[in-house]
């Protein structure tokens, strides 16, 4: 799941990957809500604005040494590496064990449970993805989900034991995540937001710096 090869090496995963750009951004456009509609499509309307006004939001341009780009004077892991503010420390630990349970999940192959700690547009974005079962008019995502654990059941099985958070950035309500492996030389992130008062994981998938 978080081998640098990992994508180019899969094709269920390199689906699930194409769906980050509009499950991040998809608020992006036409996220306005109607006076009309429900109050709770007004709020979750208003939670898809804030988060990809959080995502949007310009930062500052940081050089890094983060990546294996060769080139320290680069700047491309500025998105990242100056996200929001720190996580203060509860904050911190807080998000570090709600991503390694998330990983836990994963390696365990449990699908439901896994969907169960996504984003609902998330979830809903895998379920259209999937194969629907016969009479269905879509797929389900816990069955979508527990068929990414398992194509990558070695993966998962050598490289969470040795997960490890580096540092947590927020720009409410949004929150990066930044790990690595022992496996993965390179540093991995996951996008979380808010649903609610909860966090969830926004993108089925870690990816690596810029």
């Amino acid at each position: 799941m978080a081998s640098a090869g990992f994508a180019r090496q899969r094709p269920a995963v390199r689906a699930l990957l194409r769906l980050a750009t509009p499950v991040l951004l998809g608020a992006l456009a036409g996220c306005g809500s109607s006076s009309s509609a429900p109050v709770s499509d007004r709020s979750a309307d208003a939670n898809r604005a804030r988060t990809a006004a959080a995502l949007a939001a310009p930062q500052p341009r940081v050089p890094d040494t983060n990546d294996l780009d060769d080139d320290p004077t680069s700047n491309d892991d500025s998105f990242i590496l100056a996200f929001g503010k720190v996580a203060d420390a509860v904050q911190r630990r807080s998000l570090a064990a709600f991503v390694k349970r998330y990983y836990h999940v994963a390696a365990r192959g449990s699908g439901s449970d896994g969907c169960s700690m996504l984003l609902a547009t998330t979830a809903e974005a895998i379920a259209e993805e999937a194969p629907p079962r016969p009479g269905a008019q879509t797929g389900n995502c816990a069955g979508a989900l527990a068929r990414l654990f398992a194509q990558n059941r070695r993966a998962l099985a050598a490289e969470v034991p040795s997960l490890r958070v580096r540092f947590v950035r927020i720009n409410e309500p949004v929150a990066l995540v930044v790990m690595n492996f022992a496996t993965t030389p390179e540093l991995r992130t996951i996008v979380l937001a808010r649903e609610g008062s909860a966090w969830k994981v926004k993108q089925p998938l870690d990816g690596g710096m810029p």
